[in-house]
């Protein structure tokens, strides 16, 4: 899949940054506006301190403020499977169990001061700890929708209206059970693109 990919972006003459930092696209959770999360698996990856985590994202993504979090599960310990911004200033947070909710929320309102958090609640995949199965904020986003797996559940139907009533934007439900057993879902199978290499992919 990657290497059709890079054929089809070569071909069209989209060229994409390098960085000596291993960050995977799904641990890094974004408002477009200069606040940047991910977790600390960042850190570990590339052995940086917090302080020069913090550092080196704000260069790199050119953002204002990051949080780093605890990550949820070892396997992958994406930030995407955790939170999600529904608008510029509100954030879409799982519900975890203390210490760990308090830890993460500390870190999101100290890293990013005035910040709305609305609480849903994950119906987690006991039986697999890398499933994505149960995980509504792992949504894709455009300018005027909003993504959500759905799992044809009740929890579901629930944490899409907690996010429709925080957001201006339409969110759209798209079924799920297929794929988050191998530990994706909506948001890890899409690409979001802005500015010009948005346009060149619009355009071809």
């Amino acid at each position: 899949m990657q290497d059709g990919f890079n054929a089809f972006a070569t071909a069209r003459g989209l060229k994409f940054g390098k960085t000596k930092y291993m960050l995977d696209g799904g641990n890094i959770v974004d408002n477009h506006a200069g606040r940047v999360i991910t977790t600390t698996r960042f850190l570990e990856d590339n052995d940086l301190s917090y302080e020069d985590g913090k550092a080196v994202l704000k260069e790199l993504l050119n953002a204002k403020e990051v949080a780093i979090l605890p990550p949820d599960e070892e396997v992958m310990a994406h930030s995407d499977g955790m939170v999600m911004f529904a608008e510029e200033n509100t954030l879409i947070l799982n519900r975890y169990d203390e210490p760990m909710y308090s830890e993460i929320l500390e870190e999101l309102e100290t890293s990013f001061p005035g910040i709305k958090i609305v609480d849903v609640d994950a119906m987690w995949d006991e039986t697999n700890p890398s499933s994505a199965c149960g995980v509504n904020v792992n949504a894709a986003m455009t300018r005027n929708f909003i993504y959500m797996p759905h799992f044809g559940d009740k929890n579901s139907d629930k944490v899409m209206k907690t996010i429709q009533a925080n957001t201006s934007k339409k969110v759209i439900a798209v079924p799920a059970n297929s794929v988050c057993k191998l530990g994706g879902s909506v948001r890890c199978l899409t690409l979001q693109l802005k500015g010009t290499a948005a346009q060149a992919f619009l355009q071809n």
